[in-house]
């Protein structure tokens, strides 16, 4: 990280701090508590580009896709603070992972975020999303070539499982003319 990433980067830190007493409080918006560290990342781009952004004649908007799902790693940090809020390393460490990007097209970056109860690894595979990188070519259904901590991927998988849990059908109002 450059000097600038690194100051946003303890800032971010502290500002979590300060928030965390927010944190599941019904008095708060939990969504825009957890928004302090999605609104804080940085962009540290990865070797990789989606094959449409790396070979791109029509010169399509690209833009840097957050491949690791910052809003979620945020409301991980709040719900782990014990070791994420106490030891800023390691703070630091789920920061830089949290600020990788993949260049990928405007319209793959939409496709990605509209992705609700998918895997953060499974994203790219299931919008059929080829990359391209210093070993070349990596088709949609090889294994994701960039790797998350493993409480984060079994905590992604637990939220995905409490968000069909939960999910209520919405009611269907039928109107007669």
């Amino acid at each position: 990280m450059n000097s600038n990433q690194e100051k946003v980067c303890f800032t971010v830190f502290n500002q979590m701090k300060l928030q965390l007493p927010m944190w599941r409080d019904d008095r708060y918006a939990n969504r825009y508590v957890e928004r302090t560290f999605y609104n804080g990342v940085s962009i540290i781009q990865s070797k990789l580009f989606s094959k449409n952004a790396r070979f791109n004649p029509k010169k399509l908007k690209v833009v840097n896709e957050h491949c690791f799902t910052p809003q979620l790693i945020g409301r991980f940090i709040f719900d782990n603070h014990q070791i994420y809020l106490n030891d800023y390393d390691k703070f630091r460490e789920i920061y830089i992972i949290a600020s990788t990007t993949i260049k990928t097209l405007d319209t793959e970056n939409i496709l990605l975020r509209q992705q609700n109860n998918i895997p953060i690894l499974e994203k790219y595979r299931t919008a059929k999303i080829d990359l391209w990188g210093p070993t070349g070519f990596i088709k949609y259904d090889s294994p994701f070539p960039l790797s998350l901590p493993n409480e984060i991927i079994e905590y992604d998988k637990q939220i995905i499982k409490e968000n069909l849990t939960n999910y209520k059908k919405p009611d269907i109002i039928h109107y007669e003319f």
